[in-house]
């Protein structure tokens, strides 16, 4: 997976059929719940809250990717930024995800830089007709 498709799943939807809207367009009458992740998929009434609390933390998970970077290689600097951030009450993961971001490169990424390349080089012969 190329860096491009990371950062979109990183803000897309838990649930691709509704956008986390729970609901579906249901024809000229209205709408319903959503086949995945509405009320009609966890049957418990009163677990539905926290089933799809459920739902959204799997989803969560299998977007995002635990960070390569941990406690042992940080740098000076980023030690520090490490110690105050989890001092002001921040996750330690979501820490070392910062951390991870601010070292990535977009430039030194081949795949990434094809792609950008690929992408332009569409857009520009679809300007130019």
């Amino acid at each position: 997976m190329n860096a491009l498709e990371l950062a979109l799943r990183a803000v897309s939807p838990a649930c691709k059929t509704c956008n986390d809207f729970r609901n579906v367009q249901d024809g000229p009458r209205g709408t319903k719940p959503c086949p995945d992740c509405g009320i009609l998929r966890f049957h418990d009434k009163e677990d539905n809250g926290e089933a799809y609390l459920k739902f959204r933390a799997a989803a969560y998970e299998r977007a995002h990717a635990r960070p390569e970077v941990d406690q042992n290689n940080l740098s000076a600097d980023e030690a520090a930024f490490y110690l105050e951030q989890t001092r002001a009450g921040h996750n330690k993961i979501t820490v070392l995800s910062w951390i991870e971001g601010r070292r990535y490169d977009p430039s030194k990424d081949e795949e990434f830089v094809k792609l950008v390349d690929e992408t332009i080089r569409k857009e520009r012969e679809a300007f130019v007709e």
